[in-house]
């Protein structure tokens, strides 16, 4: 558990482990001048915003990197503390010989969004701006990160102080006139007042209605394909997802698994869903697929129903399944059933 008042020093891969060009650590601490110099070994204290080309050295004086290092001094850098970013070769070898180094001289490793959370404790962020960057690394659209980073630079904070601000001075004009009589001040008007009370509401009002669609775009929307088994499920999530990622064959039961894929839609992170094929059967591995089919249409938003005869027929068998849910019914295999036209010779 993160200790907010321990003081100490962290560090921690800022970027993904395994094999790269480069690879970034980061080091957050109340003071890391003298780590810098243990580091390179150089006797000039650090230039504050300087990348400088040095090399890192262990505990036996032997070169481990050359590396690019940059100083930032408190409370200019994005903990509000002492930061030292070391732009390192990337690989497993290089940046866990550093990170072992560093842990050598006292500094501890960072719990997952600590940099963050001491950037909000020391008055850098707001939580808002602290859950937009977790959200700008989450993104999966273009879209999702606009939004991200809108909130990151403070939109969605200075939304929310504009309300507080506009509530605030109402309701100092309001106690305020209670202290005095009618003969000593012009009072504001009703009709004025509640003006400003609905500007308020209808404000609120927005940004509730904002925040849904900025959920479904953050988040996604889950479509499952619902239906019998070998009605068409897998081609139709296959053609939807542009690969053949699930297994097409004229045997029933083929599909016994969750198989889920990501698409995008106008902006908008799509997770597409086949499923087994729901049926009456005592096969142990196809009734754990079903069971998990289920699983699937509770945590859906639009479920597909599917059936190459009559899908609303098929849906009223599992109606008590499918609650709250938004619905499409789709009638498969038509093609098979269109009458077949003369071959003409050319």
């Amino acid at each position: 558990m993160i200790n907010p008042l321990a003081g100490d020093t962290i560090a921690a891969l800022a970027t993904p482990p395994g094999i790269s060009a480069l690879a970034i650590i980061r080091v957050s601490g109340p003071s890391l001048k003298n780590i810098y110099s243990t580091l390179t070994k150089s006797e000039k204290p650090p230039k504050p915003r300087y990348a400088a080309l040095c090399k890192i050295y262990n505990s036996k004086d032997d070169p481990v990197d050359s590396c690019i290092i940059t100083y930032f001094n408190r409370p200019k850098s994005f903990t509000g503390e002492d930061v030292v970013e070391i732009s390192c070769h990337g690989g497993e070898y290089t940046t866990s010989s550093i990170l072992k180094i560093l842990y050598t001289l006292g500094i501890r490793k960072a719990e997952p969004g600590e940099f963050s959370y001491r950037a909000f404790i020391n008055g850098k962020i707001d939580l808002l701006q602290a859950e937009s960057i977790s959200g700008l690394i989450a993104a999966k659209t273009e879209k999702n990160a606009e939004i991200q980073l809108k909130n990151l630079d403070g939109y969605l904070t200075q939304a929310i102080t504009n309300i507080r601000d506009s509530s605030l001075k109402l309701l100092t004009i309001l106690e305020h006139e209670l202290d005095f009589s009618e003969e000593e001040i012009t009072h504001i008007s009703h009709k004025n007042i509640v003006d400003e009370l609905h500007k308020i509401k209808d404000t609120i009002k927005s940004m509730l209605s904002t925040s849904s669609v900025g959920k479904i775009i953050k988040s996604g929307i889950r479509v499952v394909l619902f239906g019998k088994p070998n009605v068409g499920k897998s081609s139709l999530f296959n053609r939807m997802i542009g690969a053949e990622r699930a297994i097409v064959t004229q045997i029933p039961g083929t599909t016994r698994d969750i198989i889920e894929a990501w698409l995008e839609i106008n902006g908008i992170p799509i997770c597409v869903v086949d499923t087994a094929g729901i049926h009456d059967t005592k096969e142990l591995l196809e009734s754990i697929g079903i069971e998990k089919t289920k699983g699937a249409v509770n945590q859906s938003d639009i479920i597909f129903i599917i059936d190459d005869k009559d899908p609303i027929k098929f849906y009223k068998q599992f109606s008590s399944l499918i609650v709250e849910k938004t619905i499409i019914f789709i009638q498969s295999k038509s093609d098979l059933y269109l009458p077949k036209r003369k071959q003409e010779n050319i």
